[in-house]
């Protein structure tokens, strides 16, 4: 069987992570028996397998320990099935059988999995997936088109997979959803979800005269701790500012709210058409802004002059900044910000 996806150099494993990989399959219950199985399925040759166990006579640790020494160091065929990536590991178990410790390892190990499981059951998203089958098809979360005829599970069991091999391929499937009424409210949520666990807000993309496009630096976790604190407090921002202009008289109309935002935002019109109250509009601005980015609740605030709203927002905004004057530059200064773990590969 070929790859199972792309071959990524940047998230391959390498030889120094031995032994986390071991702690990771016994942490989901791998007893390493069928070590040969896992071993073909990762790429090594029947030979390959046969002179370790000749070696290690008996020992189905070491057999399996000696097999995934192989698989890290890229023997055989294990580049022709994605190299060594925590995404064939997973993918090797699947085919063995192994589903439980690979349904584990793949929570662990990416959270956008984790994400998307939790709405793998929902009927409402799984029977409008093959509406979307062209869009899906364009963004690469399907390897090709398929009839509208398909049922919703096997469309959603290709689009985990490619959210397994990249996790980025989630914020995708969720711009698209939030296209649609009927999976709006989801593609919403499994936004937020993921900007929350890949600290998106967070993420720096450095790009100078090296010729190096996209470097990803990735956050201490006491730092993206605070980031989401931060992420709770502009929530609150959000309401304190909506709560105030409900009961402001200088406060816009919701229908001027609604087409300012709608010409604004063509995408979000059909979600703007449901909201209720000025609450429901802000939520929906709220889960598409950025955390050193209120503009858009600035304009109404400033629009209509609405005083006691803009303590509330010069509050934030005085937060925020010293926040990235502080956790953040310190983060960003230390020696070994480019952490050189195997979640960080992964990730």
């Amino acid at each position: 069987m070929d790859s199972p996806g792309p071959t990524d150099n940047t998230n391959q494993l390498q030889i120094t992570d031995l032994a986390e990989v071991l702690q990771l399959l016994r942490r989901h219950g791998y007893s390493g028996t069928s070590y040969y199985e896992l071993g073909l399925f990762l790429g090594l040759s029947v030979n390959t397998i046969r002179v370790i166990e000749a070696d290690q006579k008996g020992d189905t640790g070491r057999r399996l320990h000696e097999c995934l020494t192989k698989w890290l160091k890229k023997a055989d065929n294990v580049q022709k099935k994605g190299g060594p990536t925590i995404y064939s590991l997973v993918s090797a178990l699947r085919e063995l059988g192994e589903n439980g410790v690979a349904d584990g390892i793949d929570i662990e190990m990416h959270p956008g999995c984790k994400i998307l499981a939790r709405y793998a059951s929902n009927q409402s998203l799984v029977s409008a997936l093959p509406q979307f089958t062209a869009l899906l098809c364009l963004e690469k979360l399907i390897k090709e088109m398929m009839s509208t005829n398909i049922q919703g599970e096997a469309v959603l069991i290709e689009i985990k997979e490619v959210v397994c091999n990249d996790y980025q391929k989630l914020q995708a499937l969720a711009e698209i959803l939030q296209k649609f009424k009927v999976t709006a409210s989801i593609g919403n949520t499994i936004m937020k979800e993921y900007r929350d666990a890949y600290c998106i807000d967070n993420l720096i993309e450095v790009n100078d005269n090296t010729n190096v496009e996209g470097l990803k630096i990735f956050l201490p976790m006491n730092v993206t701790l605070e980031f989401k604190k931060m992420r709770l407090a502009l929530g609150q921002t959000f309401f304190k500012v909506g709560s105030i202009m409900m009961r402001n008289p200088q406060s816009p109309t919701l229908e001027n709210i609604k087409y300012v935002l709608g010409a604004y935002e063509k995408a979000l019109r059909p979600q703007i058409a449901q909201c209720q109250n000025i609450h429901e509009i802000l939520q929906l601005v709220y889960d598409s802004c950025q955390l050193d980015d209120i503009s858009v609740l600035e304009f109404f605030v400033d629009e209509f002059n609405i005083e006691e709203a803009k303590e509330a927002i010069q509050k934030y905004k005085k937060a925020i900044e010293e926040l990235k004057a502080t956790k953040l530059s310190q983060c960003l200064n230390e020696e070994n910000i480019a952490v050189k773990t195997l979640r960080s590969r992964v990730m």
